[in-house]
C-alpha cells in the first residue's frame, strides 16, 4: 500500500475546528475519508499544521519544525489572513513581506511535495466582530470595509499560486452561491455545509495531484 502525507498549512479556517465541533464533520476528515474511497491502494494521513489566529509571520517561524519535519507529499496552504492587527501594530507586515514570506516557504519546501494553494473565503462583514470595533471601522472604510481590505491580500496569494503554477481553488467562488449558508455567524469561519463544500473543492482538486503521483 502506498503512504501519501498530506500537510495543511494557515490559520483558523485550516485548522478547520470553530464552527464545527463534530470531528467527522471537519473538511479535513471528510478529505479523508473521500480521497480513501477513490484510491482503495493508498493510505492517507494528514498532518494539520494550521494554527488559529496566526498571521503569516507566526506561520513562518514555525514551518522549518512543524511542516518540514513532515516527509510531505503534498502541501495544501492557505496565505493572507491575520496580516493586520490594530491590537499588536507588531503583527503588522511591513510592505512586501508578506510576498517575501510566501517565496520563501516555496522555497524551503523539498521539490518532491506537491504545492496546493486556497484563497481565503468571503468575510461577511456585519457579522463579524471588527464591524462592531470603531477603530477597525474607521480602518476598513477606505478601503471598502473588512472584506475588501482581505481581498488586498487574497489577490496577492493568488498571484502568487498563479505565478508558482500551483494547483488552488478560490474559496471565494466555493461559496458565491450561498455565503450565509457556508460561513458562520461569526461571518469568517465556516459553518458544517461550508466544511462540506470545502472537502468537496479540495477533493476534486486533490484527486489530479494523486493520480499524478501514482503515475510516476
Amino acid at each position: 500500500m502506498k503512504n501519501i502525507l498530506i500537510g495543511l498549512v494557515g490559520s483558523s479556517i485550516m485548522e478547520g475546528v470553530i464552527g464545527v465541533y463534530t470531528p467527522e464533520k471537519r473538511y479535513y476528515n471528510i478529505l479523508q475519508q473521500k480521497l480513501s474511497i477513490a484510491f482503495p491502494e493508498c493510505c492517507f494521513s494528514i498532518v494539520n499544521a494550521a494554527i488559529g489566529g496566526e498571521s503569516t509571520r507566526e506561520i513562518h517561524r514555525r514551518f522549518q519544525r512543524d511542516v518540514l519535519g513532515y516527509p510531505l507529499d503534498i502541501c495544501v496552504v492557505m496565505y493572507g489572513a491575520n496580516n493586520e492587527d490594530l491590537k499588536t501594530p507588531s503583527r503588522a507586515l511591513r510592505e512586501h513581506e508578506f510576498e517575501e514570506l510566501m517565496e520563501c516557504e516555496e522555497a524551503m519546501l523539498p521539490r518532491s511535495v506537491t504545492r496546493v494553494g486556497v484563497v481565503l473565503g468571503p468575510i461577511i462583514d456585519e457579522c463579524h466582530w471588527c464591524f462592531r470595533d470603531e477603530n477597525y471601522k474607521k480602518f476598513f472604510a477606505p478601503f471598502g470595509g473588512h472584506n475588501a481590505f482581505v481581498d488586498l491580500e487574497r489577490e496577492k496569494a493568488k498571484a502568487f499560486y498563479q505565478k508558482k503554477q500551483w494547483r488552488f481553488l478560490d474559496l471565494r467562488e466555493v461559496f458565491a452561491a450561498d455565503r450565509g449558508k457556508f460561513i458562520c455567524d461569526d461571518g469568517i469561519h465556516l459553518s458544517e455545509a461550508g466544511h462540506a463544500a470545502f472537502a468537496d473543492a479540495l477533493f476534486a482538486l486533490l484527486q489530479e495531484v494523486v493520480k499524478a503521483k501514482l503515475q510516476r
